[in-house]
């Protein structure tokens, strides 16, 4: 549901290659004698794939203001400066994991979220730096299997397009989310135990949490990351959406196999509904809000703690004869 740190660094390490590979076909090609526009192309190209996308996900605005687009790069340093501040408030410094929903209440949950929406900035303003240059890097030749490309705003609206509802390849992941989250409330609490009631600041918290990663995640890692690391490693669709799944399931944190396993899975899946719509992200950001929504509420759901109602205890009757 979130971003971590050495998640991002992962990918960045795979990015990094990705560079290399593209620095050397360019030294095989200075070889030959390019021009100086030659060598202005190149320059701009990688200020565009990469220095722009990588920059923006560290520090929000950086690719806007590249394309001098300020107002643009204001909004994005403003979610990132809001999410921050909000953050700091709420959790006051504490340390506290997304996965830990028994402890939260809702000042913390704010906490949480707010920390999250500093991520999501970066992941907004890396895929907008990246479609604003898309257009020019497919003139040069580059990217043509992305034919349909998604704004900003399409992209926002995304988790309320309920027409993805009919087609089966939603219901794919739905099914086995629902499976897995709601399976302790159908077969009820453990003995000595009560579920939690679960309070509307904790439904509130389940709604953005998901509407932040099914946005920002795709954005970042089948957005950006997807095309990228397809491009640089000869259209090799499937290696390039392993790749990114595997970045996708580090970014994570829950190095357990299940863990690992469910989220390489889902991201493999969402990277393979955005080769089949042909580019575009809106199937798989609705599919994962809709994920992390019902994964969220089951963990919600099946909270539980010790039985506190009170219980009538009848004195034990002794009969003498």
């Amino acid at each position: 549901m979130t971003c971590a740190c050495p998640t991002i660094l992962f990918a960045l390490t795979v990015l990094f290659a990705c560079t290399s590979a593209a620095h050397a076909q360019e030294l095989a090609v200075d070889q030959t004698g390019p021009s100086p526009t030659g060598e202005h192309d190149a320059a701009s190209t990688r200020t565009a794939e990469f220095i722009g996308p990588i920059g923006s996900v560290f520090l929000p605005g950086v690719g806007q203001a590249l394309h001098r687009d300020w107002l643009g790069g204001s909004i994005y340093q403003g979610m990132f400066v809001a999410g921050w501040t909000m953050s700091r408030t709420a959790l006051d410094g504490r340390q506290v994991s997304v996965s830990d929903f028994a402890t939260f209440d809702g000042r913390t949950e704010l906490g949480v979220w707010a920390r999250q929406l500093r991520t999501t900035a970066g992941s907004l303003s890396a895929y907008d730096a990246f479609q604003r240059a898309l257009p020019r890097l497919q003139q040069a030749g580059k990217y043509a299997f992305v034919r349909e490309s998604d704004t900003v705003t399409s992209l926002i609206r995304a988790p309320g397009d309920f027409h993805f509802l009919k087609d089966p390849a939603t219901y794919v992941p739905l099914a086995l989310v629902t499976v897995v989250s709601f399976a302790r409330r159908v077969a009820g609490p453990t003995t000595g135990h009560e579920f939690t009631p679960t309070a509307a600041h904790d439904v509130a918290f389940s709604a953005g949490l998901a509407y932040n990663a099914g946005v920002g995640e795709e954005m970042l890692f089948r957005g950006y990351l997807l095309p990228v690391l397809r491009q640089h490693l000869g259209d090799r669709a499937w290696t390039a959406n392993e790749l990114q799944a595997a970045a996708f399931a580090a970014a994570h944190g829950d190095f357990s196999p299940s863990g690992l396993a469910a989220h390489f899975g889902f991201g493999l899946y969402s990277g393979f509904l955005v080769a089949r719509n042909r580019g575009s992200l809106k199937q798989a950001v609705f599919n994962h809000f809709i994920w992390d929504l019902v994964a969220a509420s089951g963990s919600f759901l099946t909270r539980q703690r010790d039985r506190t109602e009170g219980q009538l205890v009848l004195p034990p009757i002794v009969i003498t004869f």
